[in-house]
């Protein structure tokens, strides 16, 4: 989210950081497998809810395209 810096990314080569937008490429998967990757970021020092968001996309066609994207909440308490 806006206001958060990225600081590592970890998991996937390939990673480009970009403001608060994080790409990373696989060069293939097989039907079914799984990656995970880590990204290390610096929360703002505000508090507030911030939603993260995830989305994946393919060359190939994808006959579930509503597995593909992803929010998360997360609420920041300030000291």
């Amino acid at each position: 989210p806006e206001g958060f810096t990225v600081l590592d990314t970890q998991g996937w080569s390939g990673c480009v950081t970009v403001l608060t937008t994080v790409t990373c490429a696989a060069s293939s998967l097989a039907a079914g497998e799984r990656r995970a990757f880590l990204i290390d970021v610096q929360a703002p020092a505000s508090g507030g809810d911030y939603i993260v968001s995830a989305r994946v996309s393919s060359n190939e066609t994808d006959p579930n395209l509503s597995d593909n994207f992803d929010l998360g909440a997360t609420l920041i308490l300030e000291p």
